[in-house]
């Protein structure tokens, strides 16, 4: 077992099954696009004429067979009428009553997680390519200690940064806007994250009852979570990859050019 894994290592020795039966994608998207001066959840808010949604469930479609949208009380009813059209009978909404980070947001939908395996992915994440989520799936599926699985990319100006010791072990996650000074290179997320079902919520029941808040946001956030899924060799294991427009976030009207950008070449 290893706790990076790159291209060649999974091509040589991790099998190509997966099984969706066995995934439930969940999907944080309680925040508005008060940026991008949009009075809608900034899930809907259309990238190349399609909301950020469907770009999502066209590529979490073929992996999950059931999808979590966690909303704000407000934006359900906007948001619905998107999901009944895409996955008609294969989703639930939870409510998020306020917003108070997204380690909240990924505690209140531990009731709908009926599955053995879970996915997280940020709401705000349209560019993640399918071979990066289908290769994520083997290897958390490979793993027979498997916890925790994800994408991570080592670039310049990184807000995250997963601090290892020199066993490669997840021992801190720096953000930045909680005011800690990330390295130069950093090794960041993809915003997406691939659970084993009951793991992540016990540690979540855990960590509820008493939350460890962000410096500066104040908020319960979840990546600082994770070197408790680090604990053994084949616990956490991240997929090295080198794309960096898989990690564009929607944040700004400059994310949105750049995310069309990418995503309108991808379709040529």
């Amino acid at each position: 077992m290893k706790r990076i894994y790159t291209d060649s290592d999974i091509s040589s020795n991790v099998p190509l099954a997966i099984h969706p039966e066995k995934w439930t994608a969940v999907i944080p998207a309680a925040g508005l696009g008060t940026r991008l001066r949009y009075d809608k959840p900034k899930i809907l808010y259309p990238v190349l004429d399609k909301p950020i949604l469907e770009w999502q469930l066209a590529f979490l479609k073929p992996v999950c067979h059931h999808f979590v949208v966690v909303l704000s009380p407000d934006g359900a009813s906007l948001v619905t009428p998107v999901l009944d059209k895409l996955v008609p009978g294969q989703y639930t909404i939870v409510i998020q009553p306020s917003a108070r980070g997204m380690g909240d947001a990924v505690y209140c939908a531990r009731e709908a997680l009926k599955s053995e395996f879970s996915m997280i992915v940020w709401g705000d994440q349209p560019c993640l390519k399918m071979s990066t989520i289908e290769k994520a799936v083997r290897v958390h599926e490979y793993r027979e200690n498997a916890v925790l699985t994800l994408p991570t990319l080592v670039r310049d100006q990184a807000y995250i940064h997963f601090e290892r010791d020199g066993d490669e072990r997840v021992v801190k996650v720096l953000e930045s806007r909680e005011g800690d000074k990330v390295p130069t290179p950093g090794e960041t997320d993809a915003g997406l994250f691939l659970f084993s079902t009951k793991t992540l919520c016990d540690e979540l029941e855990k960590a509820a009852q008493n939350p460890s808040l962000g410096a500066e946001t104040q908020q319960f956030n979840f990546l600082p979570l994770f070197p408790r899924f680090d604990k053994k060799m084949g616990n956490l294991a991240s997929l090295r990859i080198i794309d960096a427009n898989e990690t564009i976030g929607i944040n700004t009207l400059d994310d949105v050019i750049l995310a069309q950008d990418v995503l309108s070449k991808r379709q040529k």
